[in-house]
């Protein structure tokens, strides 16, 4: 079956609104082009067509979307989780363990709110890098929005109300552009799954945050309980080493998946 110019772009587009993400457009789009090269000529519309070819080749598309999602969730948060692993398994282990005594140090001979800030900050690198990442891409996720709403609210708790400010209109700033690339950009652009579930996991930070910031204050019934000046030395010190452990096994995986992507 011949296939006209205007026809191609009428299949892009009748896939367009089937399909929600990159790899499963490009996927379903060249194997379609295929299937219609050998496809008898016919007086069928071309939608019709497609519509069959891709009943009878893939079944339910959202189905399939489904299963890759899930199939590609499980592979990137292995990798991450093995990533969290390996910071308490020799030979980074001894960097944990020199992060801990250094956090034990910070966190009692350091003024709290700089220690809070090293929180904050750990938190809000991995959720800047998926922003950044959003802006180059044209992409939108609504876990990067809600981490951005999370950190200017945690953030603007410091005492130090020209870090809140500077905080609260870097992160405004941030997620305007995230939204106007979006909305005018001049090309249609369709996430990538890895780009999503990456994105998912720059939300495990701001998860981290509310346990150790609220969880306490729900435990002990204070809605008071200041979690950073009242909480024992230790317990601040297991806080920051935790999001230290997260935003670096974080950067990692985006390197990895970054590299994976150029390659590709």
């Amino acid at each position: 079956m011949n296939i006209t110019p205007q026809e191609h772009q009428d299949i892009k587009k009748i896939l367009w609104h089937k399909i929600d993400y990159c790899e499963t457009f490009d996927e379903v789009y060249d194997h379609v082009l295929t299937a219609l090269e050998h496809y008898p000529q016919t007086s069928l519309p071309i939608e019709n067509v497609v519509a069959q070819i891709v009943k009878d080749d893939f079944g339910d598309i959202s189905d399939v979307e489904f299963k890759r999602v899930r199939m590609v969730r499980r592979q990137i948060s292995m990798r991450f989780w093995q990533y969290m692993r390996g910071y308490f398994k020799f030979p980074l282990i001894m960097f944990t363990i020199l992060a801990g005594l250094l956090g034990l140090y910070v966190a009692e001979y350091i003024p709290r709110n700089i220690t809070y800030i090293t929180v904050i900050a750990a938190t809000a690198v991995p959720v800047i890098v998926i922003g950044l990442h959003c802006l180059k891409k044209g992409e939108f996720y609504p876990t990067t929005v809600a981490s951005i709403g999370f950190l200017m609210s945690f953030g603007f708790k410091t005492s130090y109300h020209t870090f809140s400010r500077i905080f609260w209109i870097c992160t405004i700033f941030m997620t305007a552009l995230i939204l106007l690339k979006v909305i005018y950009s001049k090309k249609f652009v369709k996430a990538s799954v890895k780009d999503r579930i990456t994105a998912d996991l720059s939300f495990v930070g701001v998860g981290l945050l509310c346990v150790f910031i609220l969880l306490p204050m729900l435990i002990l019934g204070d809605r008071q309980f200041n979690y950073i000046k009242q909480a024992h030395t230790a317990m601040v010190a297991i806080m920051l080493i935790c999001h230290v452990v997260y935003c670096m096994s974080f950067l990692k995986l985006y390197r990895d998946e970054f590299k994976m992507q150029m390659v590709s």
